[in-house]
């Protein structure tokens, strides 16, 4: 975490926002003495169980305060979706918070509950282990999606845009591709970003079609950087470096990748990726790959 231009490792024990250990959160200089004697009241103000939804700011000042918005809530919670703490649904995104409010009437105290349940987890059977929270295919992604296309079966078309999808009077679908060929089905899985849906269901769906089209979309950029191990300064000793919005920083977050995922880099090397743009720096995506605007 960057704090007043330095870097903060987050206190051992802390779940996204919420501590679950007393001592290593009380002495960390994450947050201010204020803000922690803030955030201890989560454990006698009453919880809300009317089931209403409210913004992940609304929830998390309401429950820890101000600064846990600041400094936890939004680079740790928003950051994950790319959005605005203060425009995005609890309920959405974190229902289990509320779930834990509401079943343990605070957040810290439930989630020191959930601690313990993990604790007295039975141990893994010999010669097995349990994985950390990060997990991803050696060949990245892409390994996922070609393995199966391959193992796909039927009338399987690849880079064919559709271009029109019409209803048929005797039931199903047409759909027109970028080629002019037609293609008759009995169902359409959309699964196009919002805007392009929108498109899409204009003539056949013009509701479903107008609330699609309201969709926000942010535009968001990565650059990955790699250095020989002996060029950086610092241990890497986590997963990366989040940015809380009053930092004013024109990045959000970075993520040493050779840390946090196996076989990211050869032996000697670190690879690190820059996370810019979006709802937090979106000026950063009128720059060029030179740097020049």
């Amino acid at each position: 975490m960057l704090k007043k231009g330095q870097l903060v490792t987050l206190p051992d024990g802390v779940m996204l926002v919420i501590p679950t250990r007393i001592m290593p959160f009380a002495l960390s200089p994450l947050i201010s003495i204020p803000g922690k004697l803030r955030m201890a009241l989560d454990f006698v103000i009453p919880a809300r169980r009317d089931g209403k939804d409210e913004t992940i700011a609304d929830f998390i000042g309401r429950r820890l305060g101000a600064e846990a918005v600041d400094r936890l809530a939004d680079p740790l919670m928003s950051g994950i979706y790319n959005a605005e703490s203060d425009r995005q649904s609890v309920l959405a995104t974190f229902p289990r918070y509320r779930t834990i409010e509401e079943q343990h009437g605070s957040l810290i105290r439930g989630m020191m509950a959930a601690r313990r349940a993990r604790k007295n987890m039975p141990a893994p059977p010999a010669g097995e282990k349990r994985h950390g929270f990060f997990v991803s295919l050696r060949g990245g992604t892409a390994e996922l999606s070609d393995t199966l296309a391959a193992r796909l079966s039927g009338d399987l078309r690849l880079n064919a845009a559709v271009k029109a999808l019409d209803l048929l009077e005797g039931g199903g679908y047409r759909l027109t591709l970028a080629d002019g060929e037609t293609v008759e089905v009995d169902q359409v899985i959309l699964t196009t970003p919002a805007f392009v849906s929108a498109d899409l269901l204009a003539d056949l769906a013009p509701e479903a079609s107008e609330r699609l089209a309201a969709i926000r979309y942010l535009s968001t950029g990565t650059v990955s950087l790699a250095y020989r191990a002996d060029q950086i300064g610092h241990p890497l000793n986590g997963f990366g470096l989040v940015i809380p919005r009053s930092e004013k920083r024109s990045i959000n977050a970075v993520t040493w990748t050779s840390t946090k995922f196996d076989h990211r880099a050869p032996e000697g090397y670190v690879l690190l990726r820059v996370f810019f743009g979006g709802a937090r720096s979106p000026q950063m995506m009128e720059h060029n790959d030179s740097g020049a605007q």
